[in-house]
């Protein structure tokens, strides 16, 4: 049973849509992290709106790519035959090019961060500490979502073992993923209290349960998710309207929550706040498969170029970005005059994808073995 997969099923196409996808969530990601001293910094200025609501609409990154790469593990995976040569062979990619490139930006950013507030730290403490903040993805800010992985990589080849010999569980993995979740909130907020809630793998496991029955079905429901003129019947317009009128409510509900967090430093449930933030995550993913394939088709190709170009070198310009915002930050401007503030902000966003992609663009093609420090990267030409 486990084995059984049709020759259809082996030969799935690759999803260039998946790639665009994959390129604009680094991009949203990079516009949070460029506008969150904006949050707090820009809060007298009348055009404080626009640094919210970039920040906050981009806020569904990490999760969303959480969605994405459960959907593409299960959209690769499943239909192969599942031996011991797959999984070992799935534990050594992730391992080499996630595992190890995240155990030496955890130290380079450790030794950053020592250099800068703790230089006097006694030698034992400073071990212990690296060892504590590396064991929980805590080396950095940003490095939490290669713990995540790490955690939700570790249950794939189960859950793949047991949605392969038993299929007729998967109809149920979306709701015992949302009641696991909710769960989790539920029970932080009544007796755990962890700071860290967002470090933990049940905090995202409806993101992870639905990018695996995606994954699993895409090329069943690929033309009811696609927006496209051909595939506009009743039902499927219905369910476009729905999911965009779901997506746009969450976004609005999340731009007037926390700008009331931001400006009147209003108190909501922490569960709350919980719940919407995996909502709003959730109905973006969905509204990114809608409109990917509509971008592919209408984009130029020079655009589509820069994007897959993105894409490929994503988890490269993920570890590394923030160091260049950690040191571009040194140098705000001098002027008190408020359109030199904005101009500062907007050149580190574009610093912080431009040249981290020329980092790793120019490490995949002159430095040998830079996959070890940046994540799997095309082969050297």
């Amino acid at each position: 049973m486990i084995n059984s997969v049709t020759k259809e099923d082996e030969k799935r196409s690759r999803l260039p849509e998946i790639q665009l996808v994959r390129a604009l969530l680094i991009i949203a990601v990079i516009m949070i992290h460029s506008t969150s001293f904006a949050t707090l910094k820009m809060k007298e200025s009348d055009y404080y709106f626009v640094y919210h609501f970039l920040n906050i609409s981009m806020s569904f990154a990490t999760p969303a790519f959480v969605f994405l790469s459960s959907f593409v593990l299960f959209y690769s995976y499943y239909p192969r035959p599942l031996n011991g040569a797959l999984i070992s062979s799935f534990y050594r990619k992730r391992i080499t090019y996630v595992i190890i490139p995240y155990v030496l930006f955890s130290i380079i950013y450790f030794v950053l961060y020592y250099n800068t507030y703790t230089p006097n730290m006694p030698a034992d403490e400073t071990f212990r500490s690296f060892l504590i903040k590396l064991a929980t993805g805590k080396a950095y800010t940003h490095l939490y979502y290669v713990f995540i992985m790490a955690q939700l990589y570790v249950l794939f080849p189960l859950l793949l073992i047991v949605f392969r010999r038993f299929p007729n569980l998967i109809k149920w993995a979306v709701p015992l993923g949302l009641v696991i979740q909710l769960a989790f909130f539920t029970w932080n907020e009544q007796f755990l209290h962890l700071t860290n809630l967002m470090s933990w793998a049940p905090s995202y496991t409806m993101q992870y349960m639905l990018g695996a029955i995606l994954g699993i079905y895409y090329p069943q429901l690929r033309g009811w998710l696609q927006w496209s003129k051909d595939g506009a019947t009743p039902k499927r317009v219905s369910l476009w309207l729905a999911s965009f009128g779901v997506w746009l409510g969450s976004l609005i509900a999340m731009l007037i929550v926390f700008y009331d967090i931001r400006m009147n430093g209003t108190i909501y449930s922490p569960l709350m706040l919980d719940v919407l933030k995996m909502f709003y995550s959730i109905t973006s993913a969905i509204m990114l498969l809608h409109i990917a394939p509509s971008l592919y088709r209408f984009l130029p190709k020079k655009e589509l170029r820069f994007f897959d170009s993105i894409a490929v070198f994503s988890f490269g310009i993920y570890l590394i970005h923030p160091l260049l915002l950690f040191y571009y930050r040194k140098f705000p401007p001098e002027s008190g005059i408020s359109v030199y503030y904005h101009l500062w902000y907007a050149a580190g966003f574009c610093l912080a994808l431009g040249v981290s992609w020329l980092i790793v663009a120019g490490a995949a093609r002159f430095m040998p073995g830079a996959a070890l420090l940046f994540g799997e990267l095309p082969r050297r030409r």
